[in-house]
Protein backbone atom coordinates (compact mmCIF):
# COMPACT_ATOMS: atom_id res chain seq x y z
CA UNK A 1 0.00 0.00 0.00
CA UNK A 2 1.18 3.48 -0.79
CA UNK A 3 1.79 6.03 1.94
CA UNK A 4 1.77 8.90 -0.53
CA UNK A 5 -0.60 11.74 0.33
CA UNK A 6 -3.78 12.29 -1.67
CA UNK A 7 -3.56 14.57 -4.68
CA UNK A 8 -6.24 16.73 -6.26
CA UNK A 9 -7.35 16.27 -9.87
CA UNK A 10 -4.72 18.85 -10.89
CA UNK A 11 -2.01 16.82 -9.14
CA UNK A 12 -1.51 19.33 -6.31
CA UNK A 13 -0.93 18.08 -2.77
CA UNK A 14 -4.01 18.57 -0.56
CA UNK A 15 -2.58 17.59 2.83
CA UNK A 16 -0.15 19.60 4.89
CA UNK A 17 1.61 16.44 6.13
CA UNK A 18 1.60 12.95 4.56
CA UNK A 19 -0.31 10.33 6.53
CA UNK A 20 1.15 6.95 7.40
CA UNK A 21 -0.94 3.82 7.41
CA UNK A 22 -1.48 2.47 10.89
CA UNK A 23 -3.80 0.27 12.86
CA UNK A 24 -4.28 1.70 16.33
CA UNK A 25 -7.23 1.94 18.67
CA UNK A 26 -8.58 5.36 19.51
CA UNK A 27 -11.38 6.85 21.55
CA UNK A 28 -13.49 9.79 20.38
CA UNK A 29 -14.50 11.59 23.59
CA UNK A 30 -17.28 14.18 23.36
CA UNK A 31 -20.31 15.71 25.05
CA UNK A 32 -18.45 17.47 27.83
CA UNK A 33 -16.18 14.44 28.27
CA UNK A 34 -19.16 12.24 29.18
CA UNK A 35 -19.39 10.00 26.09
CA UNK A 36 -16.96 8.02 23.99
CA UNK A 37 -16.87 5.95 20.82
CA UNK A 38 -14.12 3.45 20.04
CA UNK A 39 -12.50 3.72 16.62
CA UNK A 40 -9.66 2.31 14.54
CA UNK A 41 -7.01 4.79 13.45
CA UNK A 42 -6.26 3.84 9.84
CA UNK A 43 -3.95 6.70 8.76
CA UNK A 44 -2.16 9.19 10.97
CA UNK A 45 -0.02 12.31 10.58
CA UNK A 46 0.82 15.19 12.86
CA UNK A 47 -1.93 17.20 11.10
CA UNK A 48 -4.81 14.70 11.05
CA UNK A 49 -6.09 11.15 10.76
CA UNK A 50 -8.51 8.79 9.04
CA UNK A 51 -10.69 6.96 11.56
CA UNK A 52 -13.07 4.04 11.18
CA UNK A 53 -16.11 3.78 13.47
CA UNK A 54 -18.77 1.09 13.70
CA UNK A 55 -21.82 1.42 11.50
CA UNK A 56 -24.43 3.82 12.76
CA UNK A 57 -22.01 5.70 15.00
CA UNK A 58 -23.08 9.30 15.48
CA UNK A 59 -19.65 10.89 15.51
CA UNK A 60 -19.88 14.61 16.37
CA UNK A 61 -18.13 17.26 14.29
CA UNK A 62 -15.62 18.02 17.08
CA UNK A 63 -14.19 15.69 19.73
CA UNK A 64 -11.08 14.76 21.69
CA UNK A 65 -9.22 11.81 20.14
CA UNK A 66 -7.40 9.74 22.75
CA UNK A 67 -4.63 7.44 21.50
CA UNK A 68 -4.06 5.39 24.65
CA UNK A 69 -1.13 3.38 23.28
CA UNK A 70 0.71 6.64 22.58
CA UNK A 71 -0.56 8.39 25.71
CA UNK A 72 -1.68 11.46 23.76
CA UNK A 73 -4.85 13.45 23.09
CA UNK A 74 -5.70 15.47 19.97
CA UNK A 75 -8.56 17.91 19.57
CA UNK A 76 -10.12 16.72 16.29
CA UNK A 77 -12.39 18.42 13.76
CA UNK A 78 -14.23 16.32 11.14
CA UNK A 79 -13.52 17.40 7.56
CA UNK A 80 -14.97 14.44 5.64
CA UNK A 81 -17.36 11.52 6.23
CA UNK A 82 -17.49 8.48 3.97
CA UNK A 83 -19.50 5.45 5.09
CA UNK A 84 -18.04 4.32 8.41
CA UNK A 85 -14.86 6.42 7.99
CA UNK A 86 -14.19 9.96 9.17
CA UNK A 87 -11.26 12.18 8.21
CA UNK A 88 -10.20 14.70 10.85
CA UNK A 89 -7.71 17.52 11.17
CA UNK A 90 -6.11 18.21 14.51
CA UNK A 91 -6.84 21.57 16.11
CA UNK A 92 -3.49 22.26 17.76
CA UNK A 93 -0.60 20.07 18.84
CA UNK A 94 -0.90 16.69 20.57
CA UNK A 95 -1.24 16.87 24.35
CA UNK A 96 0.35 14.22 26.58
CA UNK A 97 -2.35 12.45 28.61
CA UNK A 98 -0.82 13.73 31.87
CA UNK A 99 -1.30 17.33 30.68
CA UNK A 100 -4.79 16.81 29.22
CA UNK A 101 -8.08 17.80 30.79
CA UNK A 102 -8.53 15.61 33.89
CA UNK A 103 -11.89 14.39 32.53
CA UNK A 104 -10.08 12.70 29.62
CA UNK A 105 -7.83 10.72 31.95
CA UNK A 106 -10.68 8.52 33.15
CA UNK A 107 -10.83 6.99 29.64
CA UNK A 108 -7.10 6.14 29.62
CA UNK A 109 -6.73 2.40 30.29
CA UNK A 110 -3.04 1.74 30.15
Amino acid sequence: MSTLPKRSASGDERRLAPRRRTLKTGLAIYGGYLFMLECSVRDLSKEGARLRFGRGSGVPDRFALLLSADGIVHEALVVRRTGDEVAVVFDGPATPINDADPRVKRFHFR
